[in-house]
């Protein structure tokens, strides 16, 4: 299958799952009736768990939509999507080109979510991915200098919001770090001077 094809399917289906969670209406059902009773002694609140909720994903998806997603790639065609994120996940390569750098990067992001036996593996995956490629991607001033490779910081930024909660805050800096580095690279000269401003 064409690289283009398979890319444009992991977008799709991302594209296609997100918006569809937003936007299902809940099902208008009657309350069922209630017998009044004697009010009962309050229940003592709940302690609240001992970390933050970091407020991460945020940007395409959010932890709420998880369940949601896992179920839908439990059927065809979203069960050979899932097959395929988690393949790619597991197969880094070690001088990849940048349409191959930002495909494995989806592809994690997506195995995150939808296998959640491995999610910290392929927490990994992302921030590894970040940390070793992305500092080599070399921003230049004509179209294949930078589209593509502002391409990649995307989904970079895109994967490591989904990742986000299994990685250490001296995790996180690092990727945050490399991929600011990178965009603030961008030439303010020849055919994209209007890249910056």
């Amino acid at each position: 299958m064409n690289k283009f094809i398979r890319f444009s399917l992991i977008l799709s289906f991302l594209f296609f799952i997100f918006t569809s969670c937003e936007n299902e209406t809940p099902l208008e059902i009657d309350p069922p009736e209630v017998p009044i009773e004697k009010p009962k002694e309050e229940e003592p609140e709940p302690e609240a768990p001992d970390t933050e909720y970091s407020g991460h994903p945020f940007l395409i998806v959010t932890k709420e939509m998880y369940p949601a997603l896992r179920e839908k790639a439990s059927q065809e065609p979203w069960k050979s999507m899932k097959a395929d994120a988690i393949l790619r996940s597991k197969q880094e390569k070690a001088n990849p080109q940048t349409w191959e750098l930002n495909e494995y990067m989806g592809a994690a992001a997506l195995a995150y979510i939808l296998d959640e036996d491995n999610a910290k593996t392929h927490a990994r995956n992302v921030r590894d991915a970040i940390g070793l490629h992305i500092p080599q991607l070399r921003i230049g001033n004509t179209w294949d200098g930078v589209l593509p490779r502002m391409g990649a910081l995307f989904t970079a930024i895109l994967a490591l919001d989904i990742v986000y909660d299994d990685l250490t805050p001296y995790e996180i800096a690092g990727c945050e770090a490399m991929i600011s580095v990178q965009i603030t690279d961008v030439s303010i000269s020849g055919s994209w001077a209007d890249a910056q401003r």
